[in-house]
Order: C-alpha cells, then structure tokens, then sequence
C-alpha cells in the first residue's frame, strides 16, 4: 500500500489500527508541523532555551500519540493540523511549567528583567483598554483555522508562504484569509 497518497483520515485510521508503516508516515507529514509549533512557543521564554527541548517535546508528542492512541479521539479528522498545532503548544507549556524553576534566575525574577512601564494618563489607558476589548472580541469571532493564520501571521509575524507551508494550504488561500481577518478587525474598531 502506498501510504504517500493516502488521504489524511485514512491514514489516520490506520495509525489508529496501529499500522506501523502508516506511523511512519504520519510522523513524516507533521513533524515539521509539530517541530514548528514547540519552537515557537518555547521562543517566547528565551531563558529556558528551546534547543534540545524542541526535539525532546516532539518526540514526547508522537510517544504519546502512539502510546494512549490519542488519534482514535480526533473526531474531525480535517482538522488534524490544527489540532496537532494546539497539542504541540500545550506539550510545550506543560515543558516549560516542569522547567519553571529555571525561568527564574537567581533572586530576580523572569518579568522584572523587562523595563519599568512608563507612565501613561488615564484617558490613553482607557482608549487602549476600549481598542484592546474590540479587538479580542473580533478574534473571538474567527474561525478556528482563522485564529491560526492571525497568530501566524500577525503575532509571529510570519510571511504568508511561510504560514502556507506550515498549515499545508494555498499561498492564495492565506492571503485571503488574511484580508477577511482584517476586514472582520476592522470593521469592529
């Protein structure tokens, strides 16, 4: 059997039915995925260092997959990117909690590294408070496979062909995307 061609639900079936043939190449096509999404969660703690870490969680990943059959509860099965996307990034804030001692160096704490805020009147304050509401309230509003490509390509700042080949779509598909998140933003602000 060619497992290269076979559509993602099946060869999820497959993996499910503990098709070792089919584990390989499920590891295949979403490593990248996965190695992807632990990198840059672990990136935001640059004192922990992602490093080795990144391979580590992979591999914990694919283990537990394996190991508790986690694929058999993926009901849609069309998703499984964006599922693997949320998987990947809680693995890694589970990492980095088991790591939290490290995070703090010495007596000074991670955030008090960070510069003192600088003062701001209260109307500037409230004006950011307002904005920042409208803004959460249209990303509440997104599509699943929306708040992806805005975290990708907003937070991350990462180029549309980089997000298209991350998320396996269309370099058109994420442009488009990207303008309907702006056009949705917008006309909440």
């Amino acid at each position: 059997m060619d497992y290269k061609n076979l559509a993602t639900r099946n060869l999820i079936d497959k993996c499910v039915s503990r098709d070792p043939l089919a584990w390989a190449e499920f590891i295949g096509r979403f490593s990248r995925l996965i190695e992807f999404s632990v990198k840059k969660t672990l990136e935001k703690y640059p004192d922990v260092g992602a490093g080795e870490s990144v391979k580590d969680i992979r591999q914990d990943i694919f283990m537990s997959l394996w190991n508790k059959n986690k694929l058999a509860k993926v009901v849609n099965r069309r998703a499984i990117k964006y599922w693997l996307v949320v998987m990947s990034r809680n693995a890694a804030v589970d990492h980095l909690r088991r790591q939290e001692k490290n995070v703090l160096a010495g007596d000074e704490s991670y955030f008090e590294k960070f510069p003192a805020r600088i003062p701001v009147g209260e109307e500037a304050m409230q004006n950011t408070r307002d904005l920042s509401k409208k803004i959460k309230r249209a990303c509440n509003s997104l599509a699943s496979k929306e708040k992806i490509i805005f975290k990708l390509y907003f937070k991350k700042r990462l180029k549309a062909k980089e997000i298209a080949e991350i998320l396996n779509i269309s370099l058109g598909g994420v442009t488009s995307t990207v303008a309907k998140i702006r056009k949705k933003i917008n006309s909440e602000i």
